[in-house]
């Protein structure tokens, strides 16, 4: 793991977890496959999610060694698509074990929150250059700027963390689940 994984689960954004379960690989496979479709995960595929009636709530790839899995987009959902499920399965005697990545980190989001944060340092820095140069405009702006920096920069930050919370606890609860 480099540096910029354990920054990034020190945050909550990236979850880690190994399980173990008495149960053969290729039961947890078809287990976990017949609640997921089959479909690629990438960029523009949410889109296609909005428009499915297809009844599984997850989609991604699962076959008896690894799997990578999310949960389906839907209308309103507020980001709980975003996490995506990377695990490894490796069978032991007493049954398998996993080893699973919930990775809720994309770059488009990590560009939008930097420009938003150059965004309000600009304001900012403008701001105290008209308070030196007399003006009471820069005052009037504050709270609004304020407010901005809050949703702008903390919104997302939080729906990245709550995706990743909720399928970390998805996956351990489904797990042990496919073991009974």
């Amino acid at each position: 793991m480099n540096s910029f994984d354990k920054f990034l689960h020190k945050i909550g954004i990236i979850s880690f977890f190994t399980i173990e379960l008495p149960i053969s690989a290729y039961d947890f496979a078809r287990k976990l496959g017949e609640m997921t479709l089959y479909s690629e995960i990438g960029w523009f595929t949410d889109l296609e999610d909005l428009f499915s009636s297809d009844y599984r709530r997850y989609k991604g790839l699962v076959v008896n060694s690894h799997f990578r899995i999310k949960h389906k987009a839907a209308f309103l959902d507020f980001g709980k698509h975003t996490a995506i499920g990377t695990g490894y399965v490796i069978e032991t005697e007493e049954g398998i074990k996993i080893t699973v990545k919930v990775n809720s980190f994309k770059i488009a989001i990590f560009i939008y929150m930097i420009m938003a944060s150059l965004y309000c340092i600009i304001v900012l820095l403008s701001m105290i250059f008209s308070v030196i140069t007399d003006s009471a405009i820069a005052l009037i702006i504050l709270p609004f700027i304020i407010l901005f920096a809050s949703i702008a920069i903390v919104l997302p930050f939080i729906l990245l963390r709550n995706s990743t919370r909720r399928m970390h606890d998805f996956y351990q609860g489904q797990f042990y689940y496919f073991a009974q």
